[in-house]
Formats: structure tokens, sequence, C-alpha cells
């Protein structure tokens, strides 16, 4: 077979003859590679590997392999051991809460994780924190073993504690707030009496000096009222301890309180009648009674 070398070649230029190429040294052509098509090759020498120099096969390149590879051992690169779907499921295990479940086929296994904690879990691992906790559940509480958070022992709270009613035991204490502008007759509170026998007010009314009543021109009043309602659709009414920055004789006094019952839906309803059309805020605190 003539190799027909190329003349005055360069050093580290390479020539293919037939499987074999080879590369020019700067002295002479050297076999550098050898190419051969094998329907298979089997090395049946089984020392194993335990470095890139050490086994049964050893390259000095690298390797490229068109198609699966199969091993039977582990696989290793860089030194490290490479996890694979064969033994991943041995080297990841779950953490607290956390259960990891193996699932498929020989060629192709699946890892599923499941978060399995519970309040009670992450709890007793601690139960403080210096977060905020929102609870976004809005059912209203009717016991002591409904609502949207139920405590079955006491509750110790170093500040404020801000609701919209408070009920303990058979008593009841609830708030609103509002602003009125004219002379019109206003509804300020309101109760079901199926749930509630009885009510004391304690009503405070700012009015004048703008928005928030500041400055000499601004009058405030407080006053006590009691109300108790029948079965037959009747509120019993009275009115006692007024006091007012203005005086509580003549026109002095900012208004008037009228009550009704409705019997059409058991509703005890509160209203208030201004005397002048003064931006008023009248602020409302209730005690109720179970009926």
């Amino acid at each position: 077979m003539a190799l027909n070398f190329p003349p005055n070649p360069n050093i580290g230029d390479t020539h293919t003859v037939g499987s074999k190429t080879y590369t020019w040294s700067g002295s002479a052509w050297l076999v550098t590679a050898v190419s051969q098509t094998f329907t298979s090759v089997v090395i049946t020498t089984s020392t194993n590997a335990t470095s890139t120099n050490s086994g049964a096969l050893q390259i000095y390149g690298g390797a490229g392999i068109g198609g699966d590879l199969w091993l039977g051992g582990t696989l290793y690169s860089n030194n490290q051991p490479v996890i694979t779907t064969a033994t991943l499921g041995a080297s990841v295990f779950g953490g607290n809460d956390i259960t990891i479940t193996s699932t498929g086929t020989t060629s192709s296994t699946f890892l599923r994780f499941d978060n399995t904690s519970t309040l009670q879990t992450v709890t007793n691992r601690g139960s403080t924190t210096t977060n905020r906790i929102f609870i976004s559940n809005t059912t209203e509480s009717t016991t002591t073993n409904t609502g949207a958070l139920i405590v079955s022992g006491g509750i110790g709270v170093g500040k404020r504690v801000n609701c919209e009613s408070l009920r303990i035991a058979d008593s009841i204490f609830d708030s609103t707030l509002v602003t009125v502008a004219t002379t019109a007759s206003t509804l300020i509170d309101s109760f079901l009496s199926t749930d509630f026998r009885s009510a004391k007010y304690f009503i405070q009314i700012s009015s004048g000096g703008g928005p928030l009543h500041t400055g000499s021109t601004a009058t405030f009043q407080a006053v006590e009222l009691i109300l108790i309602t029948d079965n037959v659709g009747t509120v019993y009414a009275t009115e006692y301890g007024l006091v007012s920055t203005g005086g509580v004789s003549g026109g002095a006094v900012l208004g008037s309180f009228t009550a009704d019952l409705s019997i059409i839906d058991n509703t005890a309803r509160l209203y208030f009648t201004p005397n002048a059309a003064t931006n008023k805020t009248i602020k409302v605190l209730r005690t109720s009674m179970a009926s």
C-alpha cells in the first residue's frame, strides 16, 4: 500500500492511511491513532478500576459513546462518586417531616418528596417566633370552642388587644364608630335580641372643629344608656350620666337617642338624632348580657 506521505511536512501535521493516523514529529511519521470497526469487543479480565490508570480497560484520552452505557458498579468523576437514579435512593434521605419514595422501573426511576409536617411536629422543634402570625380564616366565634382561633387554655398578652367585640361567658363588649354631618336620625348600633336581652352603652360624641375635632370650637359629650327588650317587640331605655363640654342645658346637648325593636328579624336598634348639622364622630361601647 502506497503511503504517499506529504512532502515538507510541519511538526504536528497528520496523515491518514487506512485505519492508521500518522503525525510528523519533526524527524519521522509516528502512528498516533488507529481506527478500527469491531462488531463487539469482549475483555474478560475482571480487574476493577480504582483510578484513571487502572482496570481492565484504560483509555488515556477521552471516550465518545454513541449509545447507552451500563455500569455494574459506581460511576466516578474527579475522584467522587456520581449520583444516578440507581444510587439516588440510597444516597438521599429525608430530614424532619420529609418522606422520600422511590418509584418507577429499572430504566426510569423517580423520587417523590412529600412534606408530612403538621403544626404539632413544627412546634415540637420550636414554638417561638419573632415573625407576625396572620390567620386569614374568618370563622365567627360564638362559643369558647368556635372561631378562627381556638385556645383551650389561657392567653397571656403583653400589649394592647384590638378587636371588634369581646365575649366573656354570658357578656359581650362591642364597639362601633359612626360619622354624621346632618340632622337625620342615624343608626349607631344594633344587636339581636335573641342573643342578648339587655345592653349598657357608653357613648362619646365629638362635634365641630373639622374632621379631627380640633381647636376651641369643638365640643364633646359623653352619656350612658341602658336598654332592655321584651318578647313582644318593645324596647325600654333610660339615659343617665350626661356630661358635655358645652353644658347640658338648652341647645348645648348635641342630640338625642331613640331605640326600637324589629319583630321581623329580632334586631334591637339604637339611633342618634343630631341637633345641628355639624361634623360629628360617635363612638359607641356596648356591654350586652345574653338572653
